[in-house]
């Protein structure tokens, strides 16, 4: 059972290498990883559901809960 996360960070004052991102994200109950966006700085991920937080340049911005056959959309400012 698999939700799609359609992460925009276009807009986020994170630091772009190349217009690449990176950003960390964690399942509750699980341990952080990392991800990069691609250079338009956008990225979807498919994870399975559950309760998900999602810190982008060092502070927690998001927190969220993917649902199954769903598609969840997150656009950082």
């Amino acid at each position: 059972p698999f939700g799609t996360l359609n992460l925009n960070l276009e807009k986020s004052l994170a630091l772009k290498n190349e217009g690449v991102v990176s950003f960390q994200l964690r399942k509750e109950g699980s341990h952080w990883h990392t991800y990069h966006t691609d250079q338009d700085n956008k990225v979807a991920l498919h994870l399975p559901a559950g309760r998900y937080y999602l810190h982008v340049a060092g502070i927690l911005r998001k927190t969220f809960f993917m649902i199954a056959e769903t598609q969840f959309k997150i656009s950082i400012e």
